[in-house]
């Protein structure tokens, strides 16, 4: 999976995650104040046992068990309050906001994007139903669809930095990442939480990356390593950009700590593997090669790098098998492709 694709699906899942955790706090009850979310799921489930109160204190109470639901992983047992409110409720926008989010969730886009147009039709200035059919659309293909529902969004509510952050993914995704930048930039300007701040300035980090600017694209990577931000995925961009620049023995270091942190990730160690064959510590390359290879012999990537070090190491026969491998994983990896024809050039010599 590509970078774009990666950071795409990170970010629908990280935006559907923060929409379907337990938040809402409305009306003077445990159910709807109460921050421990044992005590909020019995004061929520009395209320509807009893259907004493109104029915948008009921409602209420469908929508945050559902959303505990949702956040433990029970997609479809949360479908299911929420299907309820909506049949109490079947005029207020917050119940098919809510059941959209959990469509998305379980990957129902289309059912989503019908949830959300009713939302938009009960409420036309609804910027969450404007943003989250946005993320529905753009998950099922629609980019450009998506980005109209997210500039709607920012238009109703300025200030709203994952709708830029997302419209700036979508733009990504359609290899338009000078807009990708501009809309990151704007996020990163509108948040005030470190740690989304964090996700716009990886994200914004790929895209410079993509464009060729790599010092711009280690800045913001940087300031996340500085900020506490430290995870292997920041550490393997950071790493792998410095190799680009040809850094290797400061790429180095972002590897072994990533191995330091997820000892069983691939990633780390053909990380090494590479920067170890360029600095001509072979043996090790060899050995951090082979390593990864024993964690998930699927990856392409890992088969081109051993073959490196084989091809540096004069060992044209194995290099051979190693591309080869490669190709077989990937048949358009172009590196494999010229790695293949070279060994076998040299090996006639």
């Amino acid at each position: 999976m590509t970078s774009r694709a990666c950071l795409f699906s990170l970010a629908v899942a990280m935006s559907l995650a923060v929409a379907t955790t337990p938040i809402e706090a409305a009306g003077g009850s445990d159910c709807l104040q109460n921050p421990k979310i044992a005590s909020k799921t019995a004061a929520c489930q009395e209320i509807v046992d009893l259907r004493k109160e109104p029915p948008e204190v009921i409602a209420a109470a469908l929508r945050e068990l559902a959303s505990v639901l949702l956040f433990r992983g029970q997609l479809q047992e949360g479908l299911v309050y929420l299907d309820s409110a909506v049949a109490l409720q079947p005029n207020e926008v917050l119940n098919f906001e809510a059941r959209g989010d959990a469509h998305m969730a379980m990957g129902n886009f289309a059912a989503a994007v019908t949830d959300l147009d009713i939302a938009i039709k009960l409420r036309p200035k609804s910027a969450k139903a404007y943003f989250s059919r946005g993320i529905a659309l753009a998950s099922a293909g629609e980019r450009r669809k998506g980005i109209n529902d997210m500039s709607t969004a920012v238009r109703l509510q300025p200030q709203y930095p994952e709708a830029y952050h997302l419209r700036g993914l979508f733009w990504s995704a359609l290899q338009d990442d000078k807009k990708a930048v501009a809309d990151q930039t704007r996020a990163i300007g509108e948040e005030k939480d470190s740690r989304n701040r964090n996700r716009y300035l990886f994200a914004r980090a790929i895209s410079y990356e993509i464009l060729g600017n790599y010092r711009r694209a280690l800045r913001d990577l940087t300031k996340v390593l500085d900020s506490g931000g430290e995870s292997p995925d920041v550490l393997l961009r950071h790493g792998s950009i410095l190799q680009l620049q040809g850094k290797h023995n400061r790429a180095l270091k972002d590897f072994i700590r990533m191995i330091e942190i997820t000892p069983d990730h691939p990633a780390g160690y053909n990380g090494r593997c590479w920067s170890f064959a360029k600095l001509g510590r072979l043996e090790q390359a060899l050995a951090d090669c082979n390593r990864a290879i024993d964690i998930n012999d699927q990856i392409s990537a890992i088969f081109d790098s051993r073959a490196l070090v084989r091809e540096l190491m004069g060992q044209l026969d194995l290099a051979e098998i190693d591309y080869s491998q490669s190709l077989r994983l990937d048949p358009k990896n172009q590196y494999a492709i010229d790695g293949l024809r070279r060994v076998k050039e040299l090996r006639k010599e």
